[in-house]
């Protein structure tokens, strides 16, 4: 098989992966796949509680991202304080509501990540972490140039 076809098949299937466990969480919390996502990476990343940080470090769409930002607000499991100095900009933070959720989406990233790394040694482990990293900061600066 050729090297990039398999690349882009791996890239497929990990996704492919990556939903199927999302599912089971969307379907037991009543969740859409954006708002799964959002849950899950505030409950990772608390620092970065803005829709544009979202938007720019999870590579989602600023309307999805917003779209879901709003019914998870309607919902209770977010809310939205806006910034004391720049009035545009709006931090989110999750609220109890979302307690019931958050274990859940440990649960699914924990999964995961053992699947992916099922028979991997700890050197293999940070190899790929390297290399994954590169191609993450090489697939980041193509779209820049684009």
């Amino acid at each position: 098989m050729d090297a990039r076809l398999a690349v882009l098949q791996g890239i497929r299937s990990i996704s492919q992966l990556y939903d199927s466990l999302r599912k089971e969480v969307c379907r037991k919390h009543g969740l859409t796949a954006a708002e799964a996502d959002i849950l899950s990476f505030l409950s990772h990343n608390p620092q970065f509680n803005t829709a544009g940080d979202i938007c720019r470090l999870r590579r989602m769409q600023k309307g999805n991202v917003s779209r879901a930002i709003d019914d998870l607000c309607r919902r209770g499991l977010l809310c939205s304080r806006p910034d004391p100095v720049d009035g545009r900009r709006n931090y989110l933070y999750m609220t109890e509501q979302a307690d019931p959720v958050l274990p859940d989406i440990s649960e699914l990233n924990e999964r995961f990540f053992r699947a992916l790394t099922d028979g991997f040694t700890r050197e293999e482990l940070e190899l790929y972490h390297d290399m994954s990293l590169r191609l993450s900061e090489n697939a980041a600066r193509a779209l820049e140039r684009k």
